[in-house]
Parts: C-alpha cells; structure tokens; sequence
C-alpha cells in the first residue's frame, strides 16, 4: 500500500509541470508574444475630419506609415503593406485613396508576426483595416 501510494505522489511530481505547459516541457521558454497595436474605436472616431486614413494615420500614429529593415537583415528598408480584411491592398500609400468612415478597426502587426501570418511579402510589418459591413 505504501509503494503504491509513493509511486502516485511521485507520478502526481513529475507529470503536474508539463500538465501546465503548452510544449509539455515546463522549462521550455513561452514562445514570443506577437506585438499587435491597435488603434482604439474613440481615436478612429476622431480621425473623422480627416480625408483618408494616411492622414489620420500621420496625425495618430505616424510611426505606423515609417519604412522599416525587416528583422534580421541587413537590407535597406522597406514599406509597411497594407492589408484590408482579407485582402492585400498595397503599401501604405495605398491609404491615400481609404477613407475613414465606417472603420471598425486598425491594427499595426510588427514584421514577425506580419510575415507568420501573410507571408514573405510583409518582411517590414502589415496595418490591417477592418470596416463595417454594409447593411443592405
């Protein structure tokens, strides 16, 4: 009765760490955290007397609109890309011809977690605009 009482505690010691770890490995390192930013729906709405979402942008968070090096290289840098909802629009001059009304959000993706989620094209980060759908 004792061993098997041991051998239960002594399972319970081993098998509790890597219950609480995704990897199972509880000295495994957490993985990164992706850097999203987001641009909040009261700032959105005071974006309202801008023309389009560039200039908004350049007011709000022009840090946003700067060409970046992607991480790890040595090249020179390159233009943050746009995307709205699912589909790519273009860099971010292509904000230019966006307009602000009906914007339901605007996040700036950093450039590892642009490139895990889009691909190679998004080495220098991704501003992704999500709108309203249109109710008919």
């Amino acid at each position: 009765m004792r061993i098997a009482v041991r051998s239960i505690i002594l399972a319970t010691l081993v098998l509790a760490p890597a219950c609480g770890h995704p990897s199972g490995n509880s000295l495994a390192p957490a993985p990164a955290r992706a850097r999203i930013e987001m641009l909040t729906m009261s700032e959105i709405g005071q974006g309202s007397n801008f023309s389009n979402i560039y200039d908004m942008l350049a007011q709000q968070r022009p840090r946003w609109l700067e060409p970046r090096v992607a991480e790890g290289s040595t090249q020179t840098p390159g233009n943050v890309m746009v995307r709205v909802g699912d589909v790519e629009y273009g860099p971010v001059e292509s904000l230019r011809s966006l307009g602000t009304g009906s914007i339901l959000s605007i996040q700036f993706f950093d450039p590892a977690t642009a490139v895990s989620r889009w691909g190679n094209n998004y080495a220098h980060g991704a501003i992704l605009i999500k709108y309203r759908p249109m109710v008919q």
